[in-house]
C-alpha cells in the first residue's frame, strides 16, 4: 500500500496544490475552500481505491493550509509544502 506524504505535494499557485507522483492538481478558491475543492487527476485518471482517497484527504487538507496562509497575507510561490 503506497503512502501519501506531505512532502509529495508542491504549491502550484495561491489556490493550487499538486501531488507530484500522480500529477493530481487540487484547486479551490479562498471564499470557500472546503466547498470549492476540485481535483484534476490528469490523463492517468484517478488511482485505484484507497490510495485515491488518501491523496484526496491530504491534498484537500494542504489546500486548506495554503488558503489560510494566503488569507494571512503570506506570499506563496511554487515550492514544496511547508511543514507547518
Amino acid at each position: 500500500m503506497a503512502l501519501v506524504l506531505r512532502e509529495q505535494f508542491v504549491i502550484g499557485s495561491e489556490f493550487e496544490v499538486v501531488h507530484i507522483p500522480t500529477g493530481a492538481v487540487f484547486q479551490g478558491d479562498l471564499t470557500d475552500v472546503l466547498q470549492s475543492v476540485k481535483v484534476n487527476w490528469g490523463q492517468a485518471g484517478s488511482p485505484p481505491g484507497d490510495y485515491a482517497e488518501r491523496i484526496w484527504r491530504m491534498g484537500s487538507q494542504l489546500l486548506l493550509v495554503l488558503a489560510h496562509q494566503v488569507a494571512r497575507g503570506d506570499k506563496v510561490k511554487e515550492r514544496p509544502m511547508p511543514l507547518v
